[in-house]
Parts: C-alpha cells; structure tokens; sequence
C-alpha cells in the first residue's frame, strides 16, 4: 500500500495531530439544532485557532428557499438563507453582507457549489472564503471553507493622512 507502518520504536508525536476546536455555548446549542434539523446525520470539523467550522455535511442541512429575490438564483438564496439560519454557529454577524457571491458551478451529477469570498464593511477578507453545495433536489448538503468570525477588530480608520500616501505612493 502506499501507507508505510511507523518503524519500530517510532511513535507519532501527538502535537502534529490536527486537534478539534473547542465550540462556544451558542455554537454548540446551534450545531445542537442543526443536528435536529438535517435528520441527525451531521459531521462536522472546526479550525482551532478561532473555532470556525471549515467542513459542515449533512443530507438536509437546509430546505430550498421558497421565494427567489430577482438577481439571485434558488441555489444562491438557498445558500444565503442556511448561512444566515446558522450565523452563530460560523460566528459571522451579518452573513449576507460578508459573504460576496463569487460564483455558481453546477457538476455532471447535478450538484451546484456556491461560492462566497468574505468581506468586511466593504474590505476583502483574503483568502477567505465559504462554498455551500446544493443537491439536485435543491436541499444543502455541505458547507465548506476557511474564513475568520466576523473582524470587529478591524479599525478601518487610515492611519496615513492621504497627502503623505499619495506622496509616498508617487517617490
């Protein structure tokens, strides 16, 4: 095979093992719910340094949107609707404005992944991002993605006047 057995004596140092992040309450309470929701079957992985969700499948993690805004398809209001049911859990306050719709891509089975880069007051989140997979019956079955919570942190305010960039910018 193309896994080789540790030689003796060799053990595999635990701190190189991926560890699962710890969930806050309301994550946990939300995740509690989707479970509820999808029929039970869930699996889910979060990253540990902010306790993101980068992998979420289940067979029904949100039915298909009932009514389609004009200049959106079904599967991106479908898409808009489970990330914002689950802004808790992913800890985006507001998904449907830091989420920017990159694109649709539908495969030869009839899954369609929507892709969302993030963003913050107008600033892109780089390299960041959520792709939502939609199933044939327009259900979603999957989120996946790397992103950060919502960056509230972020002080927007320049810290250059603009005469003394444009000046740097022109040296």
């Amino acid at each position: 095979g193309l896994i080789k057995p540790l030689p003796q004596g060799r053990e595999i140092d635990p701190k190189l093992i991926p560890r699962q992040a710890a969930l806050n309450e309301v994550q946990l309470a939300n995740l509690a719910e989707l479970r509820w929701r999808s029929g039970k079957q869930l699996e889910f992985r979060a990253f540990n340094q902010h306790a993101t969700i980068s992998y979420l499948s289940g067979m029904m993690l949100e039915s298909p949107a009932e009514t389609v805004p004009d200049g959106q398809t079904q599967e991106e209001t479908t898409a808009r609707k489970f990330l914002s049911r689950n802004k808790a859990l992913l800890l985006l306050e507001d998904p449907s404005s830091e989420m920017t719709l990159e694109r649709e891509q539908s495969d030869t089975l009839g899954y369609t992944q929507v892709h969302f880069s993030q963003a913050y007051k107008g600033l892109p989140v780089w390299p960041a991002g959520l792709t939502v997979q939609i199933k044939p019956g327009g259900h979603v079955s999957l989120l996946t993605g790397d992103y950060i919570p919502t960056p509230k942190w972020i002080d927007r305010t320049p810290g250059i006047p603009l005469e003394k960039a444009l000046a740097s910018a022109r040296k």
